[in-house]
């Protein structure tokens, strides 16, 4: 028979509100996007997404690089055919900015994945996501968006404080 000790320390309690995500299938809210440059002169957004659902994790970020090199389109065409339905149908070609994937939903499933030994969330598909007249999901993005910005709060509070 296993001891109790043994069994808490074989099987240890997972807390995922900090950190990288659990891999499995979110809601997500294209929160921030960056335009950067990367060393091959290549154009690279790093898109922050604030998870809305499932609850236990909303309003946590993780940041996804979305690079618009030829090698690497087909990721990016991923995404943004879910976020922009719409004109993939239609087959436009748009010149996209970041503040037009600002505030679009997906539905994704994140995965965990490794370089060497740094771990990171990446999204495995997306799929797009119309919220239309759903209450829960808009009532579900508003505490999302309170909990980053009462998060923000509370850092910059902490910086704040004399020592």
């Amino acid at each position: 028979m296993v001891s109790k000790q043994f069994r808490r320390r074989a099987m240890p309690k997972i807390d995922w509100s900090e950190g990288l995500l659990p891999e499995g299938e979110y809601v997500l809210l294209a929160h921030q996007v960056r335009e950067l440059t990367d060393r091959g002169g290549s154009l690279v957004w790093y898109v922050d997404w604030l998870v809305i659902e499932p609850a236990r994790l909303r309003g946590r970020r993780f940041t996804d690089r979305m690079s618009w090199k030829e090698t690497a389109m087909w990721y990016t065409r991923r995404i943004m055919a879910a976020a922009f339905p719409e004109d993939v149908r239609a087959g436009k070609i748009v010149d996209y900015k970041p503040q037009d994937l600002e505030g679009k939903l997906i539905r994704a499933k994140v995965e965990l994945r490794k370089i060497g030994d740094e771990k990171y969330n990446r999204i495995a598909w997306a799929r797009w996501l119309s919220t239309g007249e759903d209450e829960e999901l808009k009532e579900a993005i508003e505490v999302a968006l309170r909990r980053v910005r009462e998060a923000e709060e509370e850092a910059k509070d902490e910086e704040e404080i004399p020592f």
